[in-house]
């Protein structure tokens, strides 16, 4: 997912944020049981289309990207490029998108960047088949599992302290029409090292980063980066996320 950023951020993004092959591996087992026999997704807020592709793939299904940043798009078309992935420019809350047309939808650490979280339910609700999914990955304030940058970055955990709350996100779409399904606490290797992770986090394209004032930035990095470089055997990174899954109530 992404916010609206335009210029080094969507260019770094794909490096910054990659997924490793355990992280895929994880989310492609995480996803199967409640997206697996879909055939058209939704990937809303794509970014550079990382995901768009990968579910393509895992999946068969044909995706639509709906991104709002122009920049984000212009890296997804060369990056992200698949035979069964679109990418369209559109926002949460107005969807371009026909009523009915799809089959689940997922928003990837996107949904706190969504302003009137309301109308995103609704428009979810409208562009959803009847008993058609939303998978919602990410962190929820109140929630925060073990995410290791957060032991560096004190700053960016209080950021997502300030995400939306899980039973206000189950409310929100309760009122759509939606009925909550489940969620799961999903463990993913983020990085095989600190070095890999201070590589990442000096790129900045994490938003509760780039909300960081420059100087606590560059001094949290520089501890991160000494910690690095004291490792004498790599120490796996490991981050906890929230899968929440919602149906959509068949009339």
């Amino acid at each position: 997912g992404s916010v609206d950023y335009e210029g080094p951020m969507s260019r770094d993004f794909n490096s910054g944020r990659a997924l490793s092959s355990h992280s895929l591996a994880v989310w492609r087992a995480a996803l199967e049981p409640h997206i697996g026999r879909a055939d058209a997704i939704l990937d809303l807020g794509s970014g550079t289309g990382r995901f768009s592709v990968v579910i393509a793939e895992w999946f068969g299904a044909t995706v639509i990207g709906v991104e709002p940043a122009g920049a984000m798009r212009d890296v997804a078309a060369i990056s992200g490029r698949h035979a069964r992935v679109f990418y369209v420019a559109g926002r949460a809350e107005e969807l371009p998108l026909r009523e009915m047309s799809l089959t689940a939808a997922l928003l990837s650490n996107v949904y706190h960047h969504i302003r009137d979280r309301q109308s995103c339910a609704s428009e979810l609700h409208r562009v959803l088949r009847p008993n058609g999914r939303v998978l919602i990955r990410g962190a929820f304030a109140g929630r925060l599992g073990e995410i290791t940058m957060f032991d560096y970055f004190p700053e960016a955990k209080a950021v997502c302290e300030q995400f939306p709350r899980m039973e206000e996100t189950v409310q929100t779409f309760t009122d759509a029409g939606f009925k909550f399904e489940t969620v799961e606490r999903v463990v993913q290797q983020t990085c095989s090292s600190l070095k890999e992770l201070a590589d990442r986090t000096r790129l900045r394209t994490d938003t509760t980063l780039a909300l960081m004032t420059d100087e606590q930035f560059s001094t949290r990095q520089a501890a991160l980066e000494a910690a690095a470089a004291r490792e004498t055997e790599s120490t796996p990174v490991f981050d906890t996320l929230d899968l929440l899954v919602l149906r959509r109530v068949a009339e």
